[in-house]
């Protein structure tokens, strides 16, 4: 499984640069990375009978998020999406995707998400110092992301070691 995923992958990590071919728009990345995300996590605890992820805060990439997952499965649940507008609803969120306006005080959004065991992603600067999972970076005109190791360990999250393998880098919380 983690290799069919790695392979589907591949043409979004290795496309050719910019205007050489047409490619999906970012958001619709966005969106789709999410929904792979979720195939290489292991959970603490058994799974709802729906997959939910969120979106935390109020931008047009709710509509690229909806009409990307909708429909989806992930590990035979039905995918739900769900829009937020403070971290306390995040309870039943498996994803959550922080998006600008950001909450006044990320780090505790962050710590409540954690305890919810929710993986966070984003792509707000410096995302995975100020305590989230996922950060999502352009790198050479490609879509490339970074995994915070501490983050997921504190939200009881285990990362496979293939998604790993594609991240543009992984935080290990021991200076890197």
């Amino acid at each position: 499984m983690a290799a069919r995923w790695l392979l589907s992958l591949a043409p979004l990590l290795l496309a050719c640069p910019l205007g050489a071919q047409p490619r999906p728009p970012t958001a619709q990345l966005k969106a789709e990375y999410l929904y792979q995300f979720a195939q290489f996590l292991q959970w603490p605890h058994p799974l709802p009978a729906a997959f939910t992820i969120c979106m935390l805060g109020n931008t047009p990439f709710w509509r690229v998020l909806t009409a990307v997952l909708t429909g989806q499965r992930i590990a035979s649940r039905r995918v739900t999406v769900r829009r937020l507008l403070h971290p306390s609803q995040a309870i039943g969120c498996q994803i959550v995707f922080v998006t600008a306006p950001v909450p006044h005080h990320l780090a505790s959004a962050l710590a409540q998400l954690d305890r919810d065991h929710a993986l966070t992603v984003s792509d707000l600067p410096n995302f995975c110092q100020q305590g989230g999972a996922i950060q999502f970076m352009i790198q050479r005109h490609r879509l490339r992301f970074i995994v915070n190791l501490p983050a997921t360990r504190a939200a009881g999250l285990k990362v496979s070691s293939s998604l790993l393998s594609v991240a543009a880098k992984v935080l290990s919380g021991n200076g890197s």
